[in-house]
Formats: C-alpha cells, sequence, structure tokens
C-alpha cells in the first residue's frame, strides 16, 4: 500500500517536469536558431588552427590526424613528426558531429547537410559537393534543455 500511494504522490510532479515550456524557462530564452533556408545556405570555411575544445572521431590520413571539434567542423593536424604534432588548419563546419575519409576527400555533415571536401592539397582545400536536406534533424541528439518548434528552424548553440 505504502508503495502505491509513494508512486501516486509522486506521479503530478512526472507529470510537470514534462511540461516545463519555453516561457516558464528564461534559459530558453538564450538559444539561437536558424532558419531551414539559412540551414541550406551554411558553408564550410578553411581557418588557422584553434584549440580542440570538445574532441570527437580521429581518422589518420597519411601522416595527417583529421580530429572532429563535436558541432563545430574538424581540426588537420600535421602528425609526421610524433613527437611535435603541428596543427595545420581547422574546417568550420557547422553542427558537423561526424565524417568520414576516403581517398582525399571528408564526407561530412553539417546539420541536415553533406559536404565533400577534397583535402589532397591543404594549401587549396576545397568543397567539391555539397547535398542539402540529406539528413533529418534531430534536436534531440544535441541535448537542448528545451523544447521547442521546429516548423521554423533549428537550435544552433545556446548563447553564454
Amino acid at each position: 500500500m505504502k508503495f502505491t500511494t509513494t508512486i501516486l504522490l509522486l506521479l503530478p510532479l512526472l507529470l510537470l517536469d514534462g511540461c516545463i515550456t519555453y516561457e516558464d524557462n528564461p534559459e530558453c530564452s538564450k538559444y539561437k536558431y536558424i532558419t531551414f533556408e539559412e540551414l541550406e545556405q551554411l558553408e564550410v570555411k578553411v581557418e588557422a588552427p584553434k584549440e580542440i575544445q570538445k574532441s570527437g572521431k580521429i581518422v589518420i590520413y597519411n601522416q595527417l590526424l583529421l580530429i572532429n571539434e563535436v558541432g563545430k567542423g574538424i581540426h588537420i593536424v600535421d602528425n609526421q613528426d610524433k613527437t611535435n604534432p603541428i596543427k595545420k588548419v581547422f574546417l568550420n563546419i557547422p553542427g558537423n558531429l561526424n565524417f568520414t575519409l576516403k581517398d582525399g576527400y571528408i564526407y561530412a555533415d553539417s546539420y541536415k547537410n553533406l559536404f565533400t571536401i577534397d583535402i589532397r592539397d591543404l594549401e587549396n582545400i576545397q568543397v567539391v559537393k555539397k547535398i542539402t536536406n540529406i539528413f533529418d534533424y534531430n534536436q534531440y541528439f544535441w541535448d537542448w534543455e528545451c523544447s521547442y518548434d521546429t516548423s521554423n528552424g533549428i537550435v544552433v548553440e545556446v548563447e553564454q
């Protein structure tokens, strides 16, 4: 009998947890959205090397290490001298979670899009193909604290 009473007392609390809305949580106002039209316009940017904040997958290609920065892009590191790796470039790929590499071409996701990037010449990195809307967007993968309506766009970051 006590178990049933405890469950009945806790049930409203569990139900209320799922009822917290955007308006109820001021943290939700810090979410930055982009529209699906803006999402289709996202491009890969070749940038100067930067510090790795949250690493993901690591792939070895010849003497290079390709290190995924979860949600941000790919670091390319020259690992010819294993005692002194040299950061060469950062590929800024918004929303990048995963990538693969074949014959000098990176295949990288960017939210709902897929990029093919030629890295055979690090001095002349080129995006050779972009396919838009190839992936379903899963808002829950990103572990956002608030739920939101995806009909107008997606959350891309939380402002600090």
